[in-house]
C-alpha cells in the first residue's frame, strides 16, 4: 500500500513539473483580419452591422481549440461607459470592402458570442472559441462573423484599425494532435 502511494505521489509531482515547465502546452497562431465590409441597417435592424473574415491556417485541422479571442478597437460616440456588442457568424457570402444592406447578409442569430468595450480605451478581446472549434470540425462554414451593438438601436460604431494594414485580429490557442507512434 506505501509503494502504492509512492508511486501516485511521485506521477503527480511528476506530472506538475511537465506543465510548470511547459513542455505540455498549447500552440498560438494569430491571423490578421484585413477582409471587411459593413452592413446599412434597414428601418427595423440596428444599424451599422460590420462583417470580418478571416482564413483558418491549415495547421488548426485535426487540432483541439483551446481559446481563440477576436482583438479589434471600436470608435463609437457614446455617453454610455461600455457598448455592448453582439458577434454572430455570417451564415451567406459577401464581398469585402463594400457597403451592403441587411438584405445581402444572413447570419446565425442563435450561435454568439458577446462583449462590452469600455468607452475610455475602446479596445474589445471578445472570446469567440465556440465559432473557431465549430468551424474547424466544420459543422459552421466559415463565412466570417458580423458585429453589432446591441445597447441602442441608434447607436453606430466602427472598427478602428489596429495598425494601417489591419481591422483587426484572431488570437487562437490550439493542442495539435497527438502523434501515433
Amino acid at each position: 500500500m506505501h509503494r502504492k502511494k509512492l508511486f501516485i505521489s511521485t506521477l503527480i509531482a511528476i506530472l506538475w513539473i511537465v506543465i510548470l515547465t511547459g513542455l505540455v502546452r498549447a500552440d498560438e497562431v494569430t491571423i490578421k483580419i484585413t477582409k471587411a465590409a459593413v452592413v446599412k441597417p434597414d428601418t427595423l435592424s440596428f444599424p451599422n452591422k460590420i462583417l470580418l473574415k478571416f482564413d483558418l491556417p491549415s495547421v488548426l485541422e485535426g487540432s483541439r481549440i483551446d481559446y481563440a479571442k477576436l482583438r479589434f478597437k471600436s470608435d463609437f460616440d457614446s455617453t454610455l461607459k461600455y457598448m455592448g456588442i453582439m458577434v454572430h457568424p455570417v451564415t451567406s457570402d459577401w464581398i469585402a470592402n463594400s457597403v451592403l444592406s441587411d438584405q445581402d447578409v444572413t447570419y446565425n442569430r442563435a450561435k454568439l458570442s458577446f462583449m462590452s468595450v469600455k468607452q475610455e480605451t475602446l479596445e474589445a478581446d471578445l472570446d469567440i472559441t465556440r465559432m473557431v472549434k465549430a468551424w474547424v470540425k466544420g459543422s459552421l462554414p466559415n463565412k466570417g462573423i458580423i458585429l453589432r451593438s446591441m445597447d441602442k438601436p441608434d447607436e453606430a460604431f466602427n472598427i478602428t484599425p489596429l495598425d494601417p494594414d489591419m481591422k483587426a485580429e484572431v488570437q487562437i490557442f490550439y493542442t495539435r494532435p497527438e502523434v501515433k507512434k
